[in-house]
């Protein structure tokens, strides 16, 4: 394998597109983190945490209820832009930003609970954020990449198939330590919120 004219900006690259495919694959608790959203009367739109991937819950900070996920055809289909003025039952996001289905006529603050996205690594000494048993996984995705820049496509897929199998042994490992299996992407969400799978929601008052 050549990698002379390869320097390290475009190796961290390749390495930086396995971490977002790698974070794509589940709903990872290493990628678990809340934030708040300071409410103001009159003011339906928010935007959401700069890190955001995912959204898990959006929860009342004061009555510790649950905001519905709405999907955003659905609320403009029935209101347009002339939302109703009152508490919000619900939520819908719009590229980066979270808009209520009421116009609220009082303040709250909301807690967020959401995926964030990895943290790309720029330097030699960074790490991801996911247990040290699995950072070899990236290194099988890059060397796929550069096969394929090679035009080696049998070793290229070789290494794809590592990575790839890296990944689902790392989804086990993490489901060994939690009562759920992370979210697969495009599963509808079942959330059973208890301090014994969701120690963070506890942490933060919810539960």
């Amino acid at each position: 394998m050549e990698t002379d004219d390869i320097d390290n900006t475009k190796i961290n690259n390749i390495i930086n597109q396995g971490l977002r495919d790698l974070a794509s694959r589940f709903r990872w608790s290493w990628l678990q983190t809340t934030a708040t959203i300071a409410v103001s009367s009159g003011t339906r739109s928010y935007a959401l945490p700069t890190d955001f991937q995912y959204m898990h819950s959006v929860i009342r900070a004061d009555s510790k209820t649950r905001l519905r996920a709405v999907a955003p055809v659905k609320a403009l289909g029935s209101y347009g832009d002339d939302f109703p003025t009152g508490t919000a039952g619900g939520y819908y996001l719009w590229g980066s930003t979270l808009f209520l289905t009421r116009d609220p006529d009082s303040n709250e603050t909301l807690n967020l609970f959401y995926y964030q996205a990895p943290t790309v690594l720029s330097n030699d000494t960074d790490s991801p954020g996911f247990d040290s048993q699995f950072h070899l996984i990236l290194a099988d995705y890059a060397t796929s990449k550069i096969w394929e820049r090679e035009e080696d496509f049998v070793k290229a897929k070789a290494s794809e198939q590592r990575f790839d199998d890296g990944v689902e042994q790392m989804a086990r490992w993490y489901q060994d330590r939690s009562e759920d299996m992370p979210m697969i992407l495009g599963e509808e969400p079942t959330i059973r919120a208890t301090i014994s799978n969701m120690p963070w929601l506890s942490d933060a008052g919810i539960l």
